[in-house]
């Protein structure tokens, strides 16, 4: 019995969004609380999810797309139904309860409505994953709020765009290791640069979410610009115990 509280003490496996690390007790506690709240953080992988939407239907323009936790719905103009790869929705095994839904408008075009599930790859190896910057870290990443809306508007710039809206970061203290931070942003760009945009903030280390985000045009009939708006969402470490435990 002494020998298997001692291992339990010195080491346990967490299985976390897909990744399995070994962790002491702080870690453990940590990463307990985020795994209960990570539903509701939101998702990293928005770029994962808009692509696929760009291959199953390629070319073919989007009314909307909006996304929240892991669940996305899209509407999207198809001018000629018979060039849907439909088939390509059930061909990912990261992509879930996929659900398609068609309607014809007056013109013959056709608005196919899909919702979504991305959910993460599992990772085995913990070796390979940078497990640390997943959290903010104050003494690895600098102080909050200004870094981080620094990071959000740099990653802006270097999209070749300039946010119209960035608001103040909002924190909410979720346990005592642990910290959930919100910005809003508000964006209008050309398609491709709003696109780049979210691969940029995809790039970040550490890691954002969005916990919500929209994609809307500015003109349905012939749309020059997209519209985006949504919440980027980080988890800091609080204290010093917890960020050197995580640093390790």
């Amino acid at each position: 019995m002494k020998i298997k509280q001692i291992s339990t003490a010195l080491y346990c496996a967490v299985i976390l969004m897909g990744t399995t690390i070994g962790c002491t007790s702080v870690k453990n506690e940590i990463t307990n609380k985020f795994n209960e709240i990570q539903p509701e953080m939101g998702n990293h992988e928005v770029p994962l999810c808009v692509n696929y939407l760009k291959e199953i239907c390629s070319g073919f323009p989007m009314r909307n797309m909006s996304f929240r936790n892991n669940w996305v719905d899209a509407r999207l103009l198809a001018k000629n139904e018979d060039e849907l790869d439909l088939k390509k929705v059930r061909g990912k095994n990261l992509i879930v309860k996929p659900e398609v839904s068609k309607r014809k408008n007056p013109d013959g075009s056709t608005i196919v409505c899909i919702h979504l599930k991305y959910v993460p790859p599992v990772i085995t190896d913990a070796g390979n994953t940078e497990y640390a910057k997943m959290f903010w870290i104050p003494k690895r990443d600098g102080e909050l709020p200004l870094k981080a809306q620094e990071m959000i508007e740099n990653a802006a710039e270097k999209a070749g765009i300039t946010l119209r809206e960035t608001s103040e970061t909002k924190s909410f203290r979720v346990s005592e290791y642990l910290s959930s931070n919100d910005i809003s942003v508000k964006a209008k760009a050309p398609e491709e640069k709003i696109i780049d945009f979210i691969n940029k903030i995809h790039e970040l280390n550490p890691r954002f979410y969005w916990g919500n985000l929209k994609l809307s045009p500015d003109n349905l009939e012939q749309p020059k610009d997209y519209i985006l708006s949504g919440t980027l969402r980080f988890v800091s470490i609080e204290g010093e115990k917890a960020a050197d435990e995580m640093l390790k």
